[in-house]
């Protein structure tokens, strides 16, 4: 504001003393500018705490209409078959439904990769009562050694299979074991990591545990792992223990993960691959990766464990204490949480992210997301997989579509009082000054 003036005096090139002003305006005008000088001061400098906001759009005027119709549109487009989304807008939740062929919220999809959830959720459940350390090494809860065979004096501890940087990786061969109904976890455990075993070698990375990260995809034989930990410290089938201690908590009664436990009326059709201009239609199936990608749900319970992370609790039950959910959200510098991987549940800056990232035997074809921040929370699950294909962009303009919506329900925040404020001041000085110019050139014609 000072600078104005400062300006305004080299720019008109005339030295202006006080007392010549006095001289060259009529005190009456003078003295009605500094009156409304001062009201403005006094108005604004009381209420200068607050911050003015433009007034968010109500969920029924964003979710109209033409917001299903373009998912309707979207569907007929991509071929999709089947999608529910979910979103939550602070402490409520705003849209619920479902859209293609099975548009009911009962409708049952696979949840993939978010499946890690569970598992990551148990181990801190067993940190909170100290019966697990996450610096401790992952081979205290298997009957055999588990290390990576270049660095085999390294130790691979819990919280680096948390964080994805155990340099456990999943290939083709893990994938190709876990559709098997037949294999068990100590089976498949014993094949990858035991030096007799008929993989063993590899399901490695080449850098040392807990000094890189891979992709969240790359994690599922790790996540397994993890829930074969929480089996052996609880001395409970994995299944057993998240029913008891995440689904019956939140009241998700509609998760599970054996297709055979559900009415066929409910479960998505077959999951479909859309890629490459053909339609790949995957069978339906159980995997016994229950630690990384077997579970299936509703949208109405996937909602409820967003909310329960977004919140510390839902329905005023916690699974987790809020120091803990808040412990496993912490970056690990990578862009992957403690417990969360930021491309699969939580961003920074929005995007999209499926649980399927190839074709071959062992896809899924489905796809789900569970993204969130301290504001908004959204989840979507699909028995269709278009991602990684032609129709890429148009996915991406469909999450974009969401993004937008919900930022029409929060508040915009616009300019402090404080610095209305300041700008009203400079803008009453500048008129102040033009008259005293205007009054000054009257008098020298």
């Amino acid at each position: 504001m000072l600078m104005l003036v400062i300006n305004f005096h080299k720019n008109s090139g005339e030295k202006m003393e006080y007392s010549n002003i006095r001289k060259r305006i009529k005190g009456k005008e003078l003295l009605t500018l500094l009156i409304v000088l001062l009201i403005l001061v006094s108005f604004f400098g009381s209420t200068s705490s607050s911050s003015l906001k433009v007034q968010a759009e109500t969920p029924e005027e964003v979710f109209d209409y033409e917001f299903d119709q373009f998912f309707e549109d979207f569907m007929n487009y991509t071929g999709a078959l089947s999608l529910a989304l979910g979103f939550i807008n602070g402490t409520e939740i705003v849209y619920v439904k479902g859209f293609g062929d099975q548009p009911e919220n009962e409708t049952v999809y696979q949840l993939g990769g978010v499946s890690r959830i569970f598992a990551a959720t148990a181990i801190m459940q067993l940190f909170e009562d100290e019966l697990i350390d996450l610096e401790a090494d992952i081979t205290n809860y298997f009957p055999f050694w588990i290390r990576n065979p270049t660095f085999p004096s390294t130790p691979i501890t819990i919280k680096q299979v948390l964080t994805y940087g155990s340099s456990i990786r999943s290939y083709e061969q893990y994938w190709e074991k876990i559709i098997d109904e037949g294999y068990n976890f100590t089976d498949i455990f014993y094949d990858f990591f035991h030096e007799d075993g008929s993989e063993y070698g590899t399901s490695w990375s080449e850098f040392m545990p807990g000094t890189a990260y891979y992709e969240w995809w790359q994690a599922s034989l790790s996540y397994d792992m993890l829930a074969y930990v929480v089996e052996y410290i609880t001395g409970k089938n994995f299944t057993q223990y998240v029913e008891e201690n995440i689904l019956i908590p939140l009241g998700m009664e509609n998760t599970k993960l054996d297709y055979n436990e559900y009415n066929e009326t409910v479960l998505a059709a077959p999951p479909l691959i859309i890629a490459n201009h053909a339609n790949i239609t995957v069978p339906r199936r159980n995997y016994d990766g229950r630690g990384s990608s077997g579970w299936r749900t509703t949208i109405e319970d996937y909602i409820k464990l967003m909310y329960s992370f977004m919140h510390g609790s839902y329905n005023g039950t916690s699974i987790l204490e809020q120091t803990t959910i808040d412990l496993m959200l912490i970056d690990q510098g990578d862009g992957s949480g403690y417990c969360f991987s930021r491309n699969l549940f939580v961003w920074n800056t929005w995007g999209m992210c499926s649980n399927v990232g190839s074709i071959p035997l062992g896809s899924m074809g489905s796809f789900s997301v569970m993204l969130f921040n301290d504001e908004i929370g959204i989840s979507l699950l699909c028995n269709s997989h278009f991602l990684h294909s032609e129709l890429q962009d148009d996915a991406d303009r469909a999450f974009e579509h969401i993004v937008s919506s919900l930022e029409r329900l929060i508040p915009t925040p616009t300019k402090t009082n404080n610095e209305m404020l300041s700008s009203l001041v400079a803008f009453a000085l500048i008129s102040i000054l033009l008259v005293l110019k205007r009054k000054q050139g009257k008098s020298n014609n």
